[in-house]
């Protein structure tokens, strides 16, 4: 036993080192679970045996050792029926609400308009009513509601569970967590939105290997998270990873974070769709000019891909100059950061047109190569739920740990 540790501590991470475990790698054997955090078979045994007892494991399924001919192996894993979290995505005009088991199997969903301003009490209540006629429609125990996560955009203080600054759709320093927490009576954790999805995206992608790099959100701004080894880079303020607010034109429009000239006021949603509205007309735009129904006020960020994919030259133009911004925006955070990976999520990034345009600038702007991988997230629109609830999930295995 390490100096200072009680035993009650030290079985509690090792308690947590084996959930842990088994949450990233999926049921194994107590032989294989021993082997990797470290621990005799003995001591994995007794622990698991406790954790089944205490309804937090469950044994099934067999696997046979190739190596020992008849041998079985008994799999063990989470029992991801002993407990549920609710998840809540939060984000400029909507909200997301979803009672989802730790390994991200939806229970229930509820999504509903959020506008600017919008008293955050009454949010929490709305939710709430829908999280009693859930509970109460599906006949689930209630007590197995054991944590909150909530994302939301914006800067947010994780340690204190407090919404610095969603610039303009709640007050600042929005205690979030403690509203939800007196309407629970269960722990909540809060986060930012893009921070939310990059965990979601590692947690319920087992396939994806140990990533460092960089998560990249766009629309309705672009937003960034630093990974480092399948965990999450927070900063001394919780604002690392901001690629929307790199300043890329000193003195340049003004940025909802106060600044000037950010990379958000280039290539967001909306400096987007207000370019191709200045310039929308049936001669050079045809496309798009059929799509919006010659009104520029219908132009939406979709219509402008379709428009640049089928040869309607300004607005492919618009959408390159996009492209090498949001390139050099990446390009240069790997630069610093020496990662693997580079995970992209947002429509734009999946649409084939733009996503060949924005791989030819990156390699451009790295000399012709490009030394790490570039893919699209798992994780879609209809996803977004995911995020709040995998910061649930992880905060959740350390509260089941102790005994």
């Amino acid at each position: 036993m390490k100096p200072g540790i009680s035993k009650e501590a030290l079985k509690a991470n090792n308690n947590y080192a084996i959930l842990n475990l088994l949450y990233t790698g999926g049921a194994m054997p107590r032989k294989d679970i021993a082997e990797a955090i470290g621990l005799t078979p003995a001591t994995v045994t007794l622990l698991t045996n406790e954790m089944i007892n205490r309804g937090l494991l469950s044994e099934g399924g067999e696997i046979t050792n190739e190596s020992r001919a008849g041998r079985r192996k008994v799999l063990v894993d989470i029992d991801y029926d002993a407990a549920f979290v609710l998840g809540v995505y939060i984000e400029h005009r909507r909200v997301i609400a979803a009672l989802s088991y730790m390994n991200g199997r939806l229970i229930d969903k509820l999504e509903f308009p959020l506008m600017p301003g919008s008293a955050p009490i009454g949010l929490v209540a709305q939710i709430k009513r829908f999280v009693g006629q859930s509970i109460d429609g599906r006949q689930l125990d209630p007590r197995k509601l054991r944590y909150v996560g909530v994302s939301v955009i914006g800067y947010v203080d994780t340690q204190n569970a407090v919404s610095e600054n969603t610039f303009g759709l709640f007050e600042s320093n929005l205690t979030l967590g403690a509203l939800f927490e007196e309407a629970f009576g269960v722990p909540v954790t809060v986060d930012n939105n893009v921070r939310s999805l990059a965990i979601a995206e590692i947690d319920y992608n087992r396939a994806i290997g140990k990533v460092s790099g960089l998560f990249v959100k766009h629309s309705p701004g672009l937003g960034g998270a630093i990974i480092t080894d399948n965990a999450l880079y927070n900063g001394l303020h919780y604002h690392s990873g901001e690629l929307g607010h790199f300043t890329v034109n000193i003195g340049g429009a003004p940025c909802v974070c106060g600044k000037r000239g950010c990379v958000e006021t280039v290539v967001g949603r909306e400096a987007l769709i207000r370019k191709a509205a200045e310039i929308v007309n049936p001669d050079t735009t045809p496309v798009l000019w059929r799509l919006c129904l010659g009104s520029p006020g219908r132009i939406k960020l979709n219509m402008m891909a379709e428009s640049a994919r089928s040869g309607d030259l300004p607005i492919a133009h618009i959408m390159r100059d996009a492209a090498g911004v949001i390139a050099l925006a990446v390009e240069n955070s790997m630069q610093l950061l020496d990662g693997n990976t580079v995970i992209l999520f947002g429509d734009l990034f999946k649409d084939a047109w733009f996503f060949m345009r924005f791989s030819e600038k990156l390699r451009e702007i790295g000399g012709g190569t490009l030394r790490y991988a570039l893919r699209n997230s798992i994780i879609g629109n209809d996803d977004l739920w995911k995020a709040p609830v995998a910061i649930a999930a992880r905060q959740l295995l350390r509260q089941l740990k102790q005994a």
